[in-house]
């Protein structure tokens, strides 16, 4: 690995639970509440004006709790999210993640839209794989 890459964790973490620059700035927000839980109205205004309205949030948040990195606290207003790795190594992907994000944040961005424009276009070819019948 050299000064223009990101750790490869750092990358799978990327690839698996951060589909856009949006969802990285939710993880962002939540790991540095230092445990503290947010409903998704919250998290948006928190984000607001970089980000968007809580219907962009809701989708990123679920998509971080189901893979581990959130966990889901129901309350009387509906639920609430906070920060809970679910293993010691993707705690630490996160930290690497969180020091990319404040030493080099252009090459995180840039590996955040790599990374998405991969995996549409892999999706659009996808499409167009014959398959052969058993």
């Amino acid at each position: 690995m050299n000064k223009h890459d990101l750790a490869p964790d750092v990358q799978r973490l990327i690839h698996s639970s951060i589909p856009s620059v949006e969802a990285l700035e939710v993880l962002i927000l939540l790991v540095s509440s230092d445990g503290e839980v947010w409903s998704p109205d919250e998290v948006a205004a928190a984000l607001r004006p970089s980000s968007a309205a809580v219907e962009m949030v809701r989708p990123y948040l679920a998509l971080l709790a189901s893979d581990g990195l959130l966990k889901i606290t129901t309350r009387q207003d509906g639920a609430h999210f906070g920060y809970a790795p679910t293993t010691p190594a993707m705690a630490e992907a996160v930290r690497q993640l969180v020091m990319a994000y404040h030493e080099q944040p252009v090459l995180l961005i840039r590996t955040v839209y790599a990374i998405a424009d991969r995996q549409k276009l892999q999706a659009f070819v996808d499409a167009f794989k014959i398959r052969k019948d058993p």
